[in-house]
């Protein structure tokens, strides 16, 4: 069986795998699918916007436009032109307008067996079109564009193109148990959840490492998303009334001088930058609490990573790990930023709380590794391509 994937999500080169490039879920489910079935069972077509070199002089947007002039650094990963300009910039009509009119590569498609989408927003028209041209079957991975916080700010033309590819579906999959509900409840088809990995780095489990329960760590790109800045200004609140408390920040990105300024002659806080991931699960074995109060996450592959450390995590609901465990037993969630004081005040002074919370977390996440998730990915395969040939699973 091969099997084509579709994404605008994949990382550029070797060197952007683990920063904030994006497109890593994909990278590491491909790997692990060619593990098992084979090195040339797995093709990818990275679509990638032809005028992302140029966005520098017109857009502030946080883009790796160096990268886009890399060659092809990964086994079978084939680049192909896409026009999207900057947010600003008519991009909400360009995108589904590129869609209708850019090659179905009917040829091309007509050497797979299944076609794989991972990027809806982007893509969803072209693959719906790719399916109808070459009769191929079409699984249809969701991100946190069916969150509710997405979902309501996103265009009529972004709805359309995922509104298009969920219809046109044979199987949707999502690492997220919050867009798998609000999938089925606005179209009515069911999702199969299936929780991302981490690296085998995170497996590793440093049993009887002197941890501080009083420290905080944040580790993840620094911009409006993650929510660093409203961190760094709850802690500094926090040091009020526990002044023993410390906060250590990891990672970079475009509020990174905002951060450096914010932290200035505060001795409680430790920004240390990018950090390799080796130096990172070091961290995430000597603090207690890992907060990370994005808004909206897929699943939020980082929290997997710190839960399989035995850290008490502190995210948000409605997105990320929500769903996938019990609230106030494998982890602990906000649903308003006022209310991130309170919950880590509850962890610092709470030992009992924060410890059981790491090692419920910890059993939780042990079994999410890729092996597992490409092993459920070829299940779901093996159960669409059998539907196409009409015979019983």
């Amino acid at each position: 069986m091969k099997v084509l994937h579709l994404t605008s999500l994949f990382p550029y080169s070797e060197n952007h795998l683990h920063d904030g490039a994006g497109g890593h879920a994909v990278f590491h489910l491909v790997d692990n699918l060619r593990k098992e079935m084979g090195k040339d069972s797995q093709q990818i077509f990275f679509y990638h916007p032809i005028f992302a070199p140029y966005y520098g002089f017109i857009s502030k947007a946080k883009l790796y436009n160096h990268s886009f002039r890399e060659p092809s650094w990964y086994p079978n990963l084939l680049y192909r032109p896409m026009v999207e300009l900057p947010r600003g910039f008519l991009r909400y009509m360009t995108r589904p307008l590129w869609q209708r009119l850019v090659s179905a590569e009917h040829v091309q498609i007509c050497k797979y067996d299944l076609i794989h989408l991972h990027t809806t927003l982007d893509l969803g028209i072209l693959a719906t079109r790719m399916k109808k041209s070459s009769s191929k079957k079409l699984i249809v991975t969701v991100r946190r564009e069916f969150h509710d916080r997405t979902w309501g700010r996103l265009s009529m033309a972004d709805k359309n193109s995922a509104r298009t590819a969920i219809q046109a579906s044979d199987a949707i999959t999502s690492a997220s148990a919050v867009s798998a509900l609000n999938v089925k409840e606005l179209f009515h088809k069911e999702v199969s959840v299936i929780p991302n990995g981490t690296s085998r780095v995170f497996d590793r489990f440093t049993e009887g490492a002197e941890r501080n329960l009083k420290t905080i760590l944040f580790v993840g790109s620094l911009d409006k998303n993650k929510n660093v800045l409203l961190l760094i200004r709850v802690f500094k609140d926090i040091l009020r009334e526990e002044p023993e408390s410390r906060l250590k920040i990891i990672g970079s990105g475009p509020l990174e001088s905002t951060v450096r300024r914010l932290v200035d002659g505060y001795d409680n806080i430790q920004f240390m930058g990018r950090l390799s991931k080796e130096h990172v699960r070091a961290e995430m074995c000597r603090a207690g609490i890992f907060c990370v109060p994005s808004y909206t996450e897929t699943f939020g592959i980082v929290y997997a990573e710190a839960m399989k450390q035995e850290m008490a995590v502190v995210a948000r609901s409605d997105t990320g790990i929500d769903g996938h465990g019990i609230r106030g037993r494998h982890y602990e969630l906000i649903d308003h930023d006022d209310e991130l004081g309170d919950v880590l005040l509850t962890l610092l002074r709470d030992r009992n709380k924060c410890e059981m919370l790491g090692k419920n977390g910890k059993e939780l996440a042990m079994f999410w590794n890729w092996e597992v998730c490409a092993r459920q990915y070829i299940e779901i395969y093996r159960t669409v391509a059998a539907s196409r040939c009409g015979i019983a699973k």
